[in-house]
Protein backbone atom coordinates (compact mmCIF):
# COMPACT_ATOMS: atom_id res chain seq x y z
CA UNK A 1 0.00 0.00 0.00
CA UNK A 2 1.44 3.39 -1.14
CA UNK A 3 1.32 6.08 1.27
CA UNK A 4 -0.92 8.19 -0.40
CA UNK A 5 -3.54 5.31 -0.42
CA UNK A 6 -3.37 5.17 3.53
CA UNK A 7 -3.40 9.00 3.59
CA UNK A 8 -6.71 8.96 1.13
CA UNK A 9 -8.09 6.74 3.54
CA UNK A 10 -6.77 8.66 6.85
CA UNK A 11 -8.51 11.75 5.15
CA UNK A 12 -12.03 9.89 4.81
CA UNK A 13 -12.14 8.32 7.85
CA UNK A 14 -10.94 11.71 9.64
CA UNK A 15 -14.23 13.15 7.88
CA UNK A 16 -16.38 10.62 8.72
CA UNK A 17 -15.38 10.96 12.55
CA UNK A 18 -16.38 14.35 12.06
CA UNK A 19 -12.84 15.87 13.12
CA UNK A 20 -10.13 18.36 12.34
CA UNK A 21 -6.27 17.61 11.58
CA UNK A 22 -5.65 19.37 14.59
CA UNK A 23 -7.98 17.15 16.57
CA UNK A 24 -6.63 14.07 15.65
CA UNK A 25 -3.22 15.47 15.97
CA UNK A 26 -4.10 16.40 19.80
CA UNK A 27 -6.00 13.27 20.47
CA UNK A 28 -3.04 11.09 19.51
CA UNK A 29 -0.07 13.33 20.62
CA UNK A 30 1.25 14.51 17.68
CA UNK A 31 1.36 17.83 15.66
CA UNK A 32 -0.94 19.24 13.02
CA UNK A 33 1.84 19.27 10.47
CA UNK A 34 2.76 15.13 10.98
CA UNK A 35 -0.54 14.25 10.85
CA UNK A 36 -1.05 16.54 7.54
CA UNK A 37 2.14 14.79 6.12
CA UNK A 38 0.40 11.38 6.93
CA UNK A 39 -2.81 12.49 5.17
CA UNK A 40 -0.56 13.71 1.68
CA UNK A 41 1.32 10.58 2.13
CA UNK A 42 4.89 12.22 2.71
CA UNK A 43 5.49 10.18 5.67
CA UNK A 44 4.42 7.05 7.05
CA UNK A 45 2.35 6.10 9.66
CA UNK A 46 4.56 4.48 12.71
CA UNK A 47 3.23 1.09 13.63
CA UNK A 48 2.74 2.42 17.22
CA UNK A 49 0.59 5.41 16.20
CA UNK A 50 -2.25 2.77 14.65
CA UNK A 51 -4.20 1.97 17.42
CA UNK A 52 -3.91 5.85 18.80
CA UNK A 53 -5.38 6.93 15.65
CA UNK A 54 -7.85 4.12 15.35
CA UNK A 55 -9.34 4.99 18.46
CA UNK A 56 -9.60 8.87 17.41
CA UNK A 57 -10.56 7.95 13.73
CA UNK A 58 -13.37 5.14 15.29
CA UNK A 59 -12.45 2.63 12.96
CA UNK A 60 -10.17 -0.63 12.96
CA UNK A 61 -6.92 -1.38 11.12
CA UNK A 62 -9.31 -3.09 8.97
CA UNK A 63 -11.54 0.30 8.17
CA UNK A 64 -7.36 1.93 7.71
CA UNK A 65 -5.51 -0.29 5.80
CA UNK A 66 -8.13 -1.44 3.89
CA UNK A 67 -7.99 -5.08 4.60
CA UNK A 68 -10.69 -7.47 3.77
CA UNK A 69 -12.76 -4.54 1.68
CA UNK A 70 -11.76 -6.46 -1.60
CA UNK A 71 -14.31 -9.30 -2.66
CA UNK A 72 -11.82 -11.42 -3.84
CA UNK A 73 -10.38 -11.34 -0.12
CA UNK A 74 -11.17 -14.67 1.73
CA UNK A 75 -10.88 -13.21 5.32
CA UNK A 76 -13.82 -11.66 4.85
CA UNK A 77 -12.38 -8.74 7.13
CA UNK A 78 -11.60 -10.79 10.01
CA UNK A 79 -8.11 -9.83 10.08
CA UNK A 80 -9.22 -7.50 12.89
CA UNK A 81 -12.52 -7.14 14.87
CA UNK A 82 -13.53 -3.88 16.50
CA UNK A 83 -11.09 -2.41 19.06
CA UNK A 84 -13.28 -1.75 22.16
CA UNK A 85 -12.38 0.32 25.22
CA UNK A 86 -10.81 -2.74 26.73
CA UNK A 87 -8.18 -3.62 24.08
CA UNK A 88 -7.47 0.22 24.35
CA UNK A 89 -6.86 0.09 28.33
CA UNK A 90 -4.89 -2.84 27.99
CA UNK A 91 -2.43 -1.60 24.91
CA UNK A 92 -2.37 1.70 27.03
CA UNK A 93 -1.12 -0.48 30.09
CA UNK A 94 1.51 -2.53 28.41
CA UNK A 95 3.37 0.10 27.07
CA UNK A 96 3.62 1.86 30.35
CA UNK A 97 5.37 -1.01 31.73
CA UNK A 98 8.79 -1.11 31.98
CA UNK A 99 10.38 -2.93 28.63
CA UNK A 100 12.22 -5.40 30.91
CA UNK A 101 8.75 -6.90 32.36
CA UNK A 102 7.27 -7.09 29.01
CA UNK A 103 8.39 -10.02 28.26
CA UNK A 104 7.48 -11.65 31.20
CA UNK A 105 3.82 -10.45 30.36
CA UNK A 106 4.25 -11.28 26.72
CA UNK A 107 5.37 -15.13 27.95
CA UNK A 108 2.17 -15.47 30.81
CA UNK A 109 -0.40 -14.02 28.47
CA UNK A 110 0.98 -16.71 25.33
CA UNK A 111 0.96 -19.70 28.20
CA UNK A 112 -2.71 -18.28 28.99
CA UNK A 113 -3.83 -18.71 25.33
CA UNK A 114 -2.25 -22.08 24.66
CA UNK A 115 -4.10 -23.18 27.49
CA UNK A 116 -7.66 -21.62 25.73
CA UNK A 117 -7.48 -23.51 22.67
CA UNK A 118 -10.21 -25.58 22.30
CA UNK A 119 -9.27 -29.30 21.71
CA UNK A 120 -10.54 -31.22 19.08
CA UNK A 121 -12.70 -34.38 20.34
CA UNK A 122 -11.35 -37.57 19.91
CA UNK A 123 -12.35 -40.18 17.31
CA UNK A 124 -13.78 -43.35 18.40
CA UNK A 125 -12.72 -46.46 17.09
CA UNK A 126 -13.04 -46.79 13.40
Amino acid sequence: MSGNELGLRLRRLRRLAGKTQSVVAAEIGVSKATYSSWETGRNEVRWHFVVPLCRSLSCTPNDMFDYGNDDSDDRSGKLFHRLDDAYFDFINLYERTPVNIRGAVRVIMEGTAKARIPRRPRRGPG
